[in-house]
C-alpha cells in the first residue's frame, strides 16, 4: 500500500496556530493554580517543620499560599533578564506556538520539580531535628 502524507497548507498552519493559542490559554489557569497550590503546600510544610519550633505561629494552607504568592510577586516580578526574554521572543516568532507552550510548561514543570526536591530535602532534615 502506498501511504502519502498530506501536506499542510499555510492557511491550515495558521488555523493550527490559533487552535494551539486557544488551547494554551485554556490550560494556563489550571497550570497557574496547580503551581500556586504546590508552592503553598511546600511553604506550609517547611514552615510547620522548622519555623514553628522557633516560636512563630502555625499558619494555615491559605496563609502559606498567600505568603508564597506575595514573595513570588516581589522576587520574580523584579528580576527580568531582558537578554533571555529577547531570545525567547525570537524563538517564539520563528517556531510558533509549539515553542511558546514548551517554554511555558517547561518552566512551570522545573519550578514544581525544584520545589518538591526542596520539600524532600526539608523532610529529611526534619526527620533528624
Amino acid at each position: 500500500m502506498d501511504e502519502t502524507k498530506a501536506e499542510i497548507k499555510p492557511a491550515e498552519k495558521e488555523d493550527l496556530g490559533c487552535l494551539a493559542a486557544i488551547g494554551l490559554l485554556a490550560i494556563l489557569p489550571f497550570v497557574v493554580v496547580v503551581d500556586t497550590i504546590v508552592s503553598g503546600y511546600i511553604l506550609y510544610n517547611l514552615w510547620g517543620w522548622f519555623l514553628v519550633q522557633l516560636g512563630l505561629p502555625v499558619i494555615s494552607m491559605m496563609h502559606a499560599i498567600g505568603i508564597s504568592l506575595t514573595t513570588r510577586m516581589f522576587l520574580e516580578g523584579i528580576k527580568i533578564d531582558n537578554e533571555k526574554e529577547e531570545k525567547k521572543m525570537k524563538r517564539w516568532k520563528t517556531r510558533g506556538m509549539n515553542q511558546l507552550a514548551c517554554d511555558f510548561f517547561g518552566d512551570s514543570f522545573k519550578k514544581v520539580i525544584a520545589g518538591l526536591l526542596v520539600l524532600l530535602i526539608g523532610y529529611i532534615i526534619h526527620c533528624f531535628v
